[in-house]
């Protein structure tokens, strides 16, 4: 069964949401995959596509969640680390296989996705909307000011 984004999901109706829904398409790839009989290397590549623009949007949250003053901002970036940490853990499964070799497990994999959408991006990340509607601005636009911030420091 692959994801679909529903407008219930949204956090903050800009840059979040954007990395969220880009997420989900990264993920039904994957899920796609793993429903074809993959092989490792085929499995590896859309894994790898999902890792990197996870680790992308996990530091962007992780910005926004500071200038909003996030409470639990240590709590969620450490639940970040952690799926980062579970995904490298499957990238290294794949990696010791040959290239050619099929994946048979596939339902732990299919597993992790699931969670990892259902607890974290629909429960976790919501706890997060009413710091960010209190940023004034848009968010690409405080983050762009964020990141010039931190090259000039």
């Amino acid at each position: 069964m692959l994801l679909v984004w529903k407008d219930q999901f949204a956090v903050d109706n800009g840059v979040i949401d954007h990395d969220h829904k880009v997420l989900i398409d990264r993920i039904n790839k994957v899920l796609q995959t793993l429903t074809a009989q993959p092989t490792a290397e085929e499995l590896l590549k859309d894994f790898y596509s999902l890792r990197l623009h996870a680790e992308f949007h996990f530091k962007r949250e992780e910005h926004l969640q500071a200038l909003a003053g996030f409470p639990a901002l240590a709590e969620h970036a450490a639940e970040h680390r952690e799926m980062l940490a579970e995904l490298d853990a499957l990238l290294e499964e794949l990696e010791a296989l040959p290239s050619a070799a099929p994946v048979l497990d596939t339902r732990k994999k299919k597993a992790f996705l699931y969670y990892w959408f259902l607890h974290h991006l629909l429960d976790t990340d919501q706890m997060i909307k009413p710091y960010l509607e209190k940023l004034e601005g848009s968010h690409e636009a405080i983050l762009e000011r964020f990141s010039r911030s931190q090259k000039a420091g």
